[in-house]
């Protein structure tokens, strides 16, 4: 089952409109934005499912994408570039983005991207008491250990290699236990700094440290 949401693309190019066509083709709906700031706009309306930044368009992209991943968490960004030099894909990949796509795209990497991040076996309504289905022996299995494990007050790590639905897999955890009327909050530990690591996952207290301004 397939969530159906808006793919943003952000910067203006030949490169993204023509983009947008081929998404459009395989049945998504693209949105092309030109710049940050429409896409926050856009973001905002909790209707987009990824983002893909040109970021050889915008100023910035490192920045940019750490801020995203940190105001909209559970949103995958994936930087679009035509440059390869190996210092800005590791800055980029650092700073939070899922994936990096270079120029030209392949049908093949472009499938690659939408059935990594849109087509996981995903309910939408998970988190308001459905339930996840599935005809796979093996994902009952687990669905089941997740199950007992849920009844426990035991930390849980959940490994698995990109796009596989550790995520998917923590939110059916989270409404499994007693705990499910409580929030459930994705951090991408990996998009945080070294010095706010601490702070984001244990919070802290009004003057902490500079520029606490309020308790979080």
């Amino acid at each position: 089952m397939t969530t159906r949401k808006e793919i943003l693309l952000v910067g203006e190019s030949r490169e993204l409109a023509t983009l947008a066509s081929r998404i459009k083709a395989v049945g998504y709906d693209p949105l092309l934005v030109k710049d940050a700031n429409d896409m926050k706009r856009q973001l905002s309306r909790g209707l987009t499912g990824m983002v893909i930044m040109d970021i050889d368009r915008l100023e910035e992209p490192v920045s940019l994408i750490r801020e995203m991943v940190f105001l909209f968490r559970g949103v995958p960004v994936i930087a679009l570039t035509g440059r390869t030099a190996t210092h800005e894909a590791r800055e980029v990949i650092q700073a939070g983005a899922a994936d990096l796509l270079l120029l030209p795209i392949t049908e093949e990497s472009l499938n690659s991207i939408l059935s990594r991040y849109l087509d996981q076996f995903f309910d939408p309504e998970l988190g308001k008491g459905r339930r996840l289905i599935t005809g796979d022996e093996g994902m009952k299995r687990l669905l089941a250990q997740v199950v007992r494990v849920a009844k426990t007050k035991a930390t849980v790590l959940i490994q698995g290699e990109s796009g596989t639905g550790k995520e998917l897999i923590a939110r059916y955890l989270h409404q499994s236990s007693d705990r499910r009327d409580g929030p459930f909050v994705a951090v991408n530990c990996a998009a945080l700094p070294e010095n706010l690591l601490e702070s984001e996952l244990f919070g802290h207290v009004k003057g902490a440290f500079t520029g606490a301004s309020t308790d979080h």
